[in-house]
This record gives structure tokens, sequence and C-alpha cells, in this order.
């Protein structure tokens, strides 16, 4: 999920030579941005995964607020906001420290 428009979003994957999800939320898909749950239930949705088993992964305190509204475990990322900014959210410093497995 990015406030992002799909358009834009579309280019910074490309450019960072990631692929595009086949399931990518952007603010063209919403009405309501963050801290509003809609884009994070919306994305849930398409993929057919109860609220209570998704993760989100956000790095602002309105990313934070947004997951917690929608029901989902949320893990904050340190790279953009301190740690006593993440609204006491788990979080981790960046990816290099986090893995995650389905069981």
């Amino acid at each position: 999920m990015t406030s992002a428009s799909r358009a834009l979003a579309t280019v910074r994957l490309q450019c960072a030579g990631l692929p595009v999800p086949s399931q990518l939320i952007s603010g063209d898909d919403v009405r309501c941005g963050k801290p509003d749950p809609e884009g994070y239930l919306k994305a849930a949705d398409r993929l057919g995964v109860s609220y209570n088993h998704c993760v989100v992964v956000e790095d602002t305190p309105a990313g934070i607020l947004a997951g917690r509204s929608a029901g989902m475990t949320v893990l904050a990322l340190g790279t953009t906001f301190a740690p006593e900014h993440l609204l006491g959210a788990l979080w981790a410093p960046d990816f290099n420290q986090v893995e995650f497995s389905m069981t």
C-alpha cells in the first residue's frame, strides 16, 4: 500500500529494478489516506487474507495507526522516524533485522 499514485509507484518500482506487484493498492484506490485503514483492508480483501493474519510493515505514525485500526499486526521500521515516534509498535532499525516465514 502506498499513498503515491499508481503511475508514480509503478515508475519508482521499475527504476529500483523491482517487480510491480499484481496487487498494488495506491492512493488512487482509496477515498481516505492513512491513518484510515481503508487501504490495508482493501489489500487484505483483494488477497483473500483475513485481517488478523496480515502483517503491516510501516515507517510512519500514520501508517502504524492505519495498520492497528485494520486489526493487523504492525512492524515499524526506524528508517524514517526515531523509535520514540513509532507509537510503541514492535520495530526494527531496517529490513536487515527482519526475516519473514510462512507457518
